[in-house]
């Protein structure tokens, strides 16, 4: 294996978002004998940016499941691919139709029309601030001619379970849906996942997909973990998403899992 891509949230790093010292370990003694390392996620750029500062590695990072690459140690964007702004205000309509609490991206802001308990939870868990738009997500898009590189549906769990379906049967064509634990679901232009950013990182990098180990806790991981050459679940991941492993980790996230998974793949 040349090169091992990593899930963020819930894989490389432990609950408090921080990356222990036996995982940096791993990940620079993996560099260090000439392997590739990026990092795969659903978070935004600058909020990855943020989480990766005190990181002593500066990784190729795709960001927004797989809307925009970024190069972390020069700052410059390698990828990017956004939704549409008459799409985006499509699928937002949708989601004011069906009664589902729905955010866009724009720059450095995460936009919704209002700031509800399940925003608190998102803020919590993702440390990301919201801003409440107070109009509809489909008339700032429409009006502003707004575009994002990712919509989500962000309510509870038992909302999105119903309402998922639908939503892939009337858009599932022609954009890329992925549910991302139990209250978001993602939108992404097509051909924009996480598998085909770990397509797009291996042209980077001049290896192919076949060399890389990818390890991933989410349904939004499915792709990459698919692609892979060795597709890696989390042991505190989806139950769902380790039948479709190759490997599922002894340890958790909280465990050193990167560790175990470099110490096993890549010696």
């Amino acid at each position: 294996m040349k090169a091992l891509i990593c899930d963020f949230d819930g894989t490389l790093a432990k609950s408090d978002k921080t990356v222990s010292e036996e995982n940096t370990r791993a990940v620079l003694d993996l560099i260090g004998r000439g392997g590739k390392f990026a990092v795969c996620t659903g978070r935004m750029t600058c909020s990855a940016l943020r989480v990766l500062s005190s990181f002593p590695v500066r990784p190729l990072a795709a960001t927004y499941n797989g809307a925009e690459i970024l190069d972390t140690e020069t700052g410059e964007l390698l990828f990017c691919r956004h939704i549409a702004p008459d799409d985006t205000a499509e699928i937002a309509r949708f989601a004011e139709e069906k009664d589902i609490n729905c955010q866009i991206y724009v720059g450095d802001q995460v936009v919704t029309p209002e700031i509800l308990p399940i925003t608190d939870i998102y803020c919590r868990i993702s440390r990301n601030e919201v801003t409440a738009l107070g109009i509809p997500v489909s008339s700032y898009a429409s009006s502003w001619k707004m575009g994002t590189p990712k919509l989500m549906f962000l309510d509870f769990k038992d909302k999105l379970d119903r309402i998922q379906p639908e939503a892939e049967a009337v858009f599932g064509d022609r954009f890329e849906i992925a549910r991302c634990g139990d209250f978001m679901l993602d939108f992404t232009a097509k051909g924009v996942s996480k598998g085909t950013a770990l397509e797009r990182l291996c042209a980077i990098w001049g290896i192919s997909p076949g060399d890389c180990v990818c390890m991933g806790d989410e349904f939004n991981d499915l792709s990459m973990i698919q692609v892979a050459g060795v597709g890696v679940c989390m042991k505190n991941g989806n139950a769902k998403l380790k039948a479709y492993a190759d490997y599922v980790t002894e340890r958790t996230s909280e465990e050193d899992a990167v560790k175990e998974v470099v110490e096993r793949f890549f010696r």
